[in-house]
């Protein structure tokens, strides 16, 4: 049975109100033809088969509406998730859907192939053996089938694990209902401008109290690296046809940009490193060797008007002929994608006269803008060169800091050619997430900027190793209190850490965050 099945039972995921619906031209980006032509496997069959495995309380619901001539398969370990989605379902009136219990982590529970699509949206990274279900994935997948994935990166979580760390230290789970709301008071009672009081703000899911178990008190706190993902996707036989990334997040628009003559897994591994994603892996992959499939153009068929449709969406293009077309765009820089009225009049004129021109938007298939293909790349030291470090000293780095200061040799530890100036070449297209008010430095770019010169020192020095046990915090006693005091003023039953060794870190991690450097001196002899 899947470890994170309890959970899920008594937290249904994600908890969104049934009657929470979606305008199908809104949906565009999940249709399946549009994945399939940006892909480039050519168009797919009239009923295409689609499993969204580990659907939660949700996902079925948009996949299902978005393709409404589909055969989905909608799979979860938690009852109480199925039985959201059956409600959710029918209260939508979808009836392409068949619901059923799946365990992703046993092999014997997945489903019989093949399937045209397999949708697994955050799910992968809270499995036993992540790889060998990738494997069962691309066994299960018909010519021309795509996999879905939502991972998150390994570099872009850390300030989320970081609450989690401070949550586990303070023994707060799932199992009890008061923890998601005490870990809630507890974080917006940090100081204003403290980074994790931000990361816990600035997470969508932190409005619900399922969404706080889901985010901070997941026993799993797995994320992957672009490379360690490159290797299980590649393992399975597959390959990364493109990324439902934002511009900056796309490693085939920022390889040239900043002149990296990287794989674009490299790339995607460097954006992540400098924090540059703001968002998770969401990568769409087929099979090795498949994606030089053409076919004439065609108007996507959740905008085309001619094509059959209920009333709603018919009145919705009508609006669309009316006013023009305002849809939003996962991978576009301003989030959403324009047509003004005359522009979508002429572009669904031009489709049923055969003029359509491959590239436009919303114009699916014909000769696709050709990808430099991905194929990842060697990083054999990569579980030490990214190895948490605590260091003994007066002055050394802070150890929630501490993975910022290695996008300096980044290049140089995973061999990759053409090592680049880090700073001077990533400054120009970097979008740091602090303000001036935040001098904390949540990217990397702003530790740097802001610390450059002890940066290049530590990079040089060889800094004695410790483990919390082994250090002392000056003033430790008074640290302490300070903690046991913003505990106690939130949830007084809540015992707190047991171990010194653990105050230490969980103040390292609250109070102490604020400083850059971190005073871990040894205790005297």
């Amino acid at each position: 049975m899947s470890p994170s099945r309890p959970l899920y039972e008594r937290w249904p995921y994600p908890e969104i109100p049934l009657s929470a619906s979606i305008p199908r031209p809104q949906l565009w980006q999940l249709h399946l033809d549009w994945m399939r032509s940006e892909a480039g496997v050519g168009p797919g069959p009239t009923r295409p088969r689609v499993w969204v495995a580990g659907c939660g309380t949700w996902q079925a619901y948009p996949i299902a509406r978005a393709n409404s001539a589909a055969e989905v398969l909608a799979t979860d370990v938690s009852e109480a998730s199925l039985r959201l989605t059956r409600r959710r379902l029918s209260a939508q009136g979808v009836d392409n859907v068949r619901v059923a219990y799946g365990d992703l982590d046993d092999a014997y529970s997945l489903p019989d192939g093949p399937f045209d699509w397999i949708e697994c949206f955050g799910v992968l990274m809270n499995l036993a053996d992540p790889a060998a279900t990738l494997r069962g994935f691309a066994e299960r997948l018909a010519p021309g089938g795509l996999v879905r994935l939502m991972v998150y990166p390994w570099f872009g979580r850390r300030r989320v694990f970081q609450v989690a760390r401070i949550a586990a230290l303070l023994g707060l789970g799932y199992a009890d209902e008061r923890h998601p709301g005490w870990l809630a008071a507890l974080m917006t009672s940090l100081p204003e401008h403290h980074p994790l009081r931000f990361t816990f703000e600035d997470y969508a899911d932190s409005a619900n109290p399922a969404g706080i178990v889901d985010g901070f008190l997941h026993m799993s706190g797995v994320a992957f690296s672009a490379h360690e993902l490159y290797a299980m996707v590649d393992a399975a036989g597959l390959e990364l046809a493109f990324a439902v990334h934002r511009p900056w997040g796309d490693p085939w628009v920022m390889g040239p940009k900043l002149d990296l003559d990287w794989d674009p897994w490299a790339v995607l591994y460097w954006l992540d490193l400098w924090q540059e994603l703001k968002s998770n892996f969401i990568v769409v992959l087929r099979r090795k060797g498949e994606g030089t499939v053409t076919a004439a153009p065609r108007l996507h068929p959740l905008l085309n008007p001619d094509l059959p449709m209920n009333w709603a969406d018919s009145l919705r293009l009508l609006g669309g002929r009316a006013v023009g077309l305002s849809l939003q765009d996962r991978q576009s820089e301003s989030g959403r994608l324009s047509m003004t009225r005359s522009g979508y009049e002429a572009l669904v004129t031009r489709s049923r006269e055969g003029r359509l021109v491959a590239g436009e938007p919303l114009v699916l298939f014909g000769e696709r803008p050709c990808r430099r293909p991905a194929r990842g790349f060697a990083f054999p030291g990569e579980a030490e060169w990214r190895r948490p470090r605590l260091y003994q000293g007066r002055v050394v780095p802070h150890p929630a800091w501490e993975h910022q200061l290695r996008v300096c040799t980044f290049h140089e530890a995973a061999g990759l050619s053409r090592p680049v100036d880090s700073l001077a070449s990533w400054e120009p297209h970097a979008n740091p997430l602090e303000d001036d008010e935040t001098p904390y430095g949540f990217s990397p770019l702003r530790t740097l900027q802001n610390h450059r010169d002890r940066v290049d020192r530590w990079l040089g020095a060889a800094l004695p190793e410790a483990e919390w046990r082994d250090i002392r915090l000056p003033h430790e006693a008074a640290a302490f209190q300070e903690v046991r005091r913003w505990v106690n003023a939130v949830a007084p039953e809540l015992a707190g850490p047991s171990t010194e060794a653990a105050k230490r870190e969980l103040w390292a991690l609250t109070f102490g965050y604020r400083q850059f450097v971190l005073d871990t001196a040894a205790p005297p002899a």
